[in-house]
């Protein structure tokens, strides 16, 4: 899914609350550094999710505007930050939580990576 984006030319961007010194290694091994544009950590930021500096961080590093930005998220305080940095949001219910991802302010809820392509009309 991540690879098919970039070739249509997504830009991408990876934000995680994960260490950078665990999130860096996985990425790289799985050949996904050059698709990302932008990888904001966890310790990249003084405050976790639900606080909106994650995504704020990644706005700032951004090429693309905040207005353009769509952030694919699967948890509840992930949804919460993104829509408090002003980011439009779509949930990524794959454990089952469409509901809560919804009621956090998901503009629209999928069921798996696979459908995003649908969302954004590809």
């Amino acid at each position: 899914v991540l690879r098919g984006l970039a070739k249509n030319n997504y830009s991408l961007g990876l934000v995680t609350s994960g260490a950078r010194s665990l999130v860096h290694p996985i990425i790289e091994k799985l050949g996904w550094c050059r698709l990302f544009s932008v990888v904001v950590c966890g310790d990249d930021v003084r405050r976790a999710k639900p606080s909106p500096d994650i995504y704020l961080a990644a706005v700032d590093r951004s090429a693309v505007p905040g207005s353009q930005l769509i952030v694919v998220e699967d948890s509840e305080n992930g949804v919460r930050a993104a829509v408090m940095a002003g980011l439009r949001v779509v949930g990524c219910a794959r454990l089952g939580n469409e509901k809560e991802l919804c009621r956090a302010g998901a503009t629209v809820c999928i069921g798996s990576l696979n459908e995003l392509s649908q969302v954004l009309g590809d």
